[in-house]
This record gives C-alpha cells, structure tokens and sequence, in this order.
C-alpha cells in the first residue's frame, strides 16, 4: 500500500489491497489528489474505516451463522441445539441476505407481526431474546452501531393463566386404552414423576434404583444426542410410587424378551433399537391416539408434567419442594406458572390472621 504520482495526469493516486466481506483480495483505488501529503492521508482514512464498513456489509445470515458458532464451548449442547433450531428456521428465513446494518426497528415490527398468530408468548420471547443476542454479537464483535430489537417491544397474547391438566381420574381413563407395555409404562413415568419428556427418554437402566424407588434424572434426549440437562437444578434424583416401580420392572422383562438381553446403560424407552430413545415426534403420536382411544380431554403430552405438579399443590405439598421436584431453576419459575393454584385466598388470608391475633392473648 503506497501512493503514486500519475505521469499522465501529474496528480497523486493511493492504491491499496484489502479484503472483502467474502474474505476475496480485492484492490481499492483514489485518484486525483494535487499532493502527495493528500493522498497519503486519504490512504490512511480509507483504511481506518474500510474494516468498519466492511464488516457492515454482512448479511443478517453471515451474522447469524457467526454467532451460533460462536456459542460452541460456549453454551450447553441442548441450548445451542436449541436456539440453533431457531434461527435456522424461524429467523433466517425471514431476514434471510439482507445487511444487518439495514434491518431497522419497523422490519423488526413487521417480523414479530408476521409471527404472531403462530406462537405462543413463551415462544415469542424466546425467539426476541435469540434475534437480540444476534444483534448484540453484531454490535460487539461487527461495529454495528445499535441493537434495534432493544427499542421494540413484543406483542403479547392475553395471559391464560389456566394450565391445561388431567386428574388422576382422568389419566387412569386413558391409560387403560395404552396396550403396548412401552408408551404405557412412559407415560406412567410421566404423569407420576413431573419430569419433561426429553428427561425420560434419556432414561438409561442404571438411573433406576428400584429398591430406593428413585430415578435419576441428568440427561436429556433431543432426538438427536443425549445431552447433559439445561441447568443444574434439573439434574436431580426424584422418588416415584410403587405401582410405577412395578411398571418399569415389568418393561425391563419385556425389552429382555424382545431383545434377548439389556445392560444398565441400555435405554428404556426404545422402539427398534434399546442402543437409542425412541423419537419425539413418536411419543406425541401415540399419545394423540390414546387419547382419541380413550375419549378423554385433550391435552399435550408436556401438560402431564403440569398434571403432576396440579396433583401435588392440591395435595399440600409445599411450593419449594415442588420446584426441587420439577427441576426448575428459580422458585419463582415455580410460582409463576403454579402459585394460582394455592388454596389460600384474600378471605382465607384473613381468617389465619385473625385466629393468629386471638390466639395470643
């Protein structure tokens, strides 16, 4: 990188080599500077705001495909496969090549308009919270100037407060319809542990202790890996009843039947093969069909796990030791989607106090 005088011209010309955003040596040219010193300085300014703009130029894509690689060793495998999911099919396909630096606050608008009817408002701030870390990787690592999705705010759905949920009535309906020892034994698990779905299917013989009638929960399945549990609350060892005991012990003896053998790092609930989990997309269509089977309400198969914490706040069971139970992270994760359900209203409030306030004289 130098400047030059033109013979033809008797005007200075600087002429440099840099890379653009697809990483190509291209060469950049200026000419028709009447001194040398002007040249040279217009060099220099060229070069000090070339990587700037440069790096202004990447797509919304580049930027997205940067950050989730970003995340590797960075994150847990089930949040990155997770969030990685997101992006590839709900956020890239709508911002698709277009430059970050020109996504504005209206496009962001438009894009959550766009999506509204579609997801719930769990889902809506999870896709806002992926598509501003987007940007604040941009924004730190790319000199983009701003992060707009700060500035816009998510529409939201009226709150439904109420859990969709089955009682114990309603869940021996449909699990005398379940034939195959298999999905009846699964969702057994389910409705009687509380634990997610993707906890169960990680389920390997060695995380049973029959004795102690505990399982231990520190995998999860995503239907691709087994991966560690999100959080460290959710790797925990939880209690199940007997009767469910008894259902494990009975399935084991029908995958030693059906496969002629099983070892403590087997799988339990497998189809094919005890080598891997059954899929995800599987559960929820056996569990579709013994519903229509069983003629009972409909629920999704994540809505057991809410019928088993509805089934110990209405069994007095104590809001933190629900919340241990479940896995959750905060407590008051735990109040947020439950404390509705705690018997004690204003009037009730007010009988305790009084009875508190008499009994001390």
């Amino acid at each position: 990188m130098t400047v030059h005088k033109d013979p033809n011209t008797n005007k200075w010309f600087y002429s440099v080599r840099v890379e653009n955003v697809r990483g190509e040596k291209v060469q950049k040219k200026k000419r028709g500077f009447a001194k040398k010193k002007d040249a040279v300085i217009a060099q220099q300014h060229f070069l000090e705001t070339y990587e700037t703009e440069i790096e202004e130029q990447y797509s919304f894509r580049e930027i997205a495909e940067r950050f989730m690689n970003y995340s590797k060793g960075r994150k847990k495998e089930t949040t990155i496969y997770n969030q990685n999911n997101l992006i590839n099919n709900i956020l890239i396909p709508h911002f698709k090549n277009t430059p970050i630096r020109n996504i504005k606050p209206k496009h962001v608008d438009d894009f959550y308009q766009s999506i509204f009817d579609r997801y719930s408002n769990a889902m809506l701030s999870n896709i806002r919270r992926n598509l501003s870390a987007i940007f604040n990787f941009a924004v730190n690592f790319y000199n983009l100037s701003r992060n707009v999705v700060k500035v816009v705010s998510l529409p939201k759905h009226e709150e439904r407060r109420k859990q969709d949920y089955w009682t114990i009535d309603e869940f021996n309906q449909f699990i005398d319809c379940i034939d195959n020892v298999v999905y009846k034994t699964l969702f057994m698990v389910l409705f009687w542990s509380g634990a997610r779905k993707g906890e169960i299917l990680a389920l390997r013989y060695c995380d049973i202790d029959y004795d102690n009638e505990e399982i231990d929960i520190k995998n999860t399945w995503n239907d691709k890996t087994i991966t560690t549990v999100k959080t460290t609350p959710s790797e925990r060892t939880i209690t199940i009843p007997s009767h469910v005991i008894e259902q494990l012990r009975e399935l084991e003896q029908f995958q030693i039947e059906k496969f002629k053998y099983v070892n403590n790092d087997d799988f339990i609930f497998a189809v094919r093969s005890i080598a891997k989990p059954m899929a995800l997309a599987n559960v929820n269509q056996q569990f579709k069909v013994g519903i229509e089977k069983s003629n009972v309400k409909k629920i999704k198969v994540h809505n057991l796990r809410h019928s088993h914490a509805t089934l110990l706040i209405n069994n007095n069971v104590q809001l933190y030791t629900v919340s241990k139970h479940l896995g959750h992270s905060d407590i008051t994760t735990t109040a947020n989607t439950y404390g509705h359900l705690y018997p004690n209203t204003e009037r009730e409030l007010q009988s305790i106090l009084t009875k508190a306030y008499n009994d001390s004289f």
